[in-house]
């Protein structure tokens, strides 16, 4: 928070700008270009580094990335081996039951052991 305010106070009163065919870029917009530079960088990383959801590739039919994203899951909140994962079958089923009513916009999946 304090940061933009610095590099609000050093960018935004110079009287440069950089001009381009299509706009004319002064010292404000180079001040919002810098400080959306984190949030890009952060969609790209996220984009780039985290796996699909579970949930997303079963209801694609992804089944065993699935696994393997739930192996990977698994290792990480136990600290134990992908391969200690018990589960090594899916099957899909749509949520039909009374218990399951208050998530009908949800499709949901049975892990089987």
């Amino acid at each position: 928070m304090y940061a933009h305010a610095g590099i609000a106070w050093v960018i935004i009163p110079q009287t440069w700008s950089v001009d381009l065919p299509w706009c004319t870029y002064n010292s404000w917009r180079i001040f919002v270009a810098i400080c959306s530079l984190p949030s890009v960088l952060g969609c790209l990383l996220t984009a780039c580094v985290l796996p699909e959801s579970p949930k997303y590739l079963m209801a694609h039919g992804e089944t065993e990335k699935t696994l393997k994203v739930l192996r990977h899951m698994y290792a990480l909140n136990t600290g134990s081996n992908e391969d200690n994962y018990k589960v090594n079958q899916h099957a899909f089923y749509p949520a039909t039951k009374k218990f399951y009513q208050h998530f009908a916009y949800y499709s949901h999946f049975l892990l089987v052991s």
